[in-house]
């Protein structure tokens, strides 16, 4: 499981690290990235849009994106307002 990692390290080390999972992973085993997406073009470098991470996963020889899924997080205990997106992204061995 990859929470809230890939939007620290840049499109390269990303791809490295899921190589690695893949290498240690087991054929019947999954990944899974939980990490925020940006949905302004002028947000942080280091938040990569909806559409972009997924793609990013996906170029991974190997792995296989099986499940996407986006959330809303609240900004207080209470969810009030909605201020972020997360997806969740499940992977497989292919």
């Amino acid at each position: 499981m990859f929470a809230g990692v890939c939007h620290h390290v840049d499109d390269r080390q990303c791809k490295q690290l899921l190589e690695a999972a893949l290498r240690l992973m087991d054929p019947a085993a999954a990944v899974i990235v939980v990490d925020p997406v940006g949905p302004e073009p002028e947000d942080s470098w280091l938040l990569r849009r909806e559409k972009e991470l997924p793609r990013l996963l996906e170029d991974v020889p190997g792995l296989g994106l099986q499940e996407a899924q986006m959330h809303l997080v609240g900004a207080t205990p209470m969810s009030v307002p909605k201020c972020a997106r997360f997806g969740v992204y499940v992977l497989s061995g292919t």
